[in-house]
């Protein structure tokens, strides 16, 4: 095979100005992989910052059914049936609050969302104990004003104090999730905007060997 400036000149041109548009080529393709690459891991770090905003979300739902069982105890203080029934169901719903806590307090939290899990653990004890002594009113001959008297007086403080408290993470959480979401949208551009620059210096060369002397 004859050296390349031994080849007529304009296949010497069509072969130097081939390896810019290579380049360029190339430069798209490694964009492209980068990106979408860029892309899965935003994602996956999006779900990681995301799943204590659902444990959370839970923790909320969960207290609220606390409350509208309570309100239905009440409501229903005269049915000793229905009384054991919803005792039952706070019951179920006291296990699902320990286990989302404890699943929340193992996932990897930003350090500014970490030092409010301990106040939100805190008054959580506080909330569950006044779960706790409730339940035994509840299965007990204790009359509609005793139920009363309990539902309005430190439990309902603790209730209230636990939802700032998860109110006050929650907030943290999603300040840490913004963050996160910043950090990897400029990580993306980064990662395809270089792509992008190298192949408008490959097209650029491209250019200027299209206008050398034939």
């Amino acid at each position: 095979m004859p050296p390349l400036f031994d080849r007529p000149l304009r296949t010497q041109l069509a072969l130097l100005t081939a390896v810019p548009v290579a380049a360029a080529l190339l430069a798209v393709l490694v964009a492209t992989l980068a990106g979408r690459e860029a892309i899965e891991r935003a994602a996956q770090q999006e779900a990681q910052v995301s799943a204590p905003l659902l444990a959370l979300s839970s923790l909320q739902g969960q207290t609220w059914r606390v409350r509208m069982y309570t309100r239905d105890v009440l409501i229903e203080a005269g049915d000793p049936v229905k009384r054991a029934q919803y005792a039952d169901s706070i019951v179920a719903i006291r296990g699902r609050l320990d286990s989302t806590l404890v699943a929340l307090e193992a996932m990897p939290l930003a350090p500014a969302v970490r030092a409010t899990i301990a106040t939100l653990d805190a008054d959580y004890r506080d909330y569950r104990r006044g779960i706790d002594g409730f339940l035994p009113l509840v299965r007990s001959a204790a009359e509609l004003p005793e139920l009363k008297s309990y539902v309005r007086g430190d439990w309902k403080r603790w209730a209230e104090t636990f939802v700032k408290a998860m109110d006050a993470t929650g907030g943290a959480q999603r300040a840490a999730v913004a963050t996160v979401r910043v950090a990897v949208e400029r990580h993306v551009r980064l990662v395809v905007g270089g792509g992008v620059v190298l192949a408008l210096i490959a097209v650029g060369g491209y250019g200027r060997g299209e206008m050398s002397p034939h």
